[in-house]
């Protein structure tokens, strides 16, 4: 946080809510933007290399996520933004989660 003045030190505490709301905003980024973007390119990046896994889409999400060092929970709304970004990104499509199956569109 950027503090103009010295005596603005004292009123950090009352800006603790912007604080938390900042990083909140930030969190709900890189979870909504950064995370299904990156994990696209993980799957796209291994069908274009011929290096795909037989796991599952879970394991290979999981996999990905290492990158970040974070626990993010994999629910139906990431998998979604997930599969999204890999069609209109990359032309793929996922078409079977157990194993892992992708194909170009």
């Amino acid at each position: 946080m950027f503090l103009k003045y010295p005596k603005e030190y004292e009123k950090r505490d009352m800006n603790e809510d912007k604080i938390n709301s900042h990083g909140m905003r930030i969190n709900n980024y890189i979870i909504n933007i950064i995370v299904p973007n990156f994990v696209a390119y993980f799957i796209a990046s291994s069908y274009y290399s011929s290096s795909e896994y037989e796991d599952n889409l879970d394991l290979f999400i999981k996999e990905a996520l290492d990158y970040f060092n974070v626990k993010i929970a994999i629910d139906n709304k990431l998998l979604e933004k997930i599969k999204d970004n890999l069609l209109y990104n990359y032309g793929l499509e996922i078409i079977n989660d157990k194993p892992l199956q992708v194909k170009e569109v």
